[in-house]
C-alpha cells in the first residue's frame, strides 16, 4: 500500500496587466514578503526577453510572446522546491504556456 503525503503548499496567484514598471513590482515584493508563497503564478506580465525579473529566493519559469505583447506568464517556485519545464507547447494551439513538473 503507498502512504499519501500530506504535502500543503502556499500559492500567490496574480494578474498582474503589466510588472515593467517599478512601482507594480514594488507592490510584488510586498506581496510576497507578506504571503510568502511557495509557488507564484503571475499572468499578463508585459514582459519580454530584454525585462528581467527577478524575485530573491525564487526560480522562474517565463512564457514571454515574442512577437506581441500579451499573455506572457511566470512561475516561481521558492528555491527550496525543485522543478523543471515541461514542454507542453507542442500539445496547445495557444502559443504561449507554462507547465512545471
Amino acid at each position: 500500500m503507498t502512504k499519501m503525503m500530506n504535502l500543503k503548499f502556499k500559492i500567490l496567484i496574480l494578474n498582474a496587466q503589466s510588472i515593467v514598471n517599478e512601482s507594480k513590482q514594488i507592490i510584488l515584493q510586498h506581496l510576497i514578503e507578506s504571503t510568502d508563497p511557495d509557488i507564484i503564478s503571475i499572468n499578463e506580465t508585459f514582459l519580454n526577453q530584454n525585462k528581467p525579473l527577478n524575485i530573491p529566493n525564487y526560480a522562474i519559469f517565463r512564457s514571454d510572446r515574442q512577437h506581441r505583447k500579451g499573455d506572457e506568464a511566470a512561475l516561481c517556485t521558492k528555491n527550496t522546491l525543485s522543478g523543471s519545464m515541461i514542454d507542453i507547447l507542442s500539445l496547445l494551439t495557444h502559443e504561449n504556456a507554462l507547465a512545471l513538473s
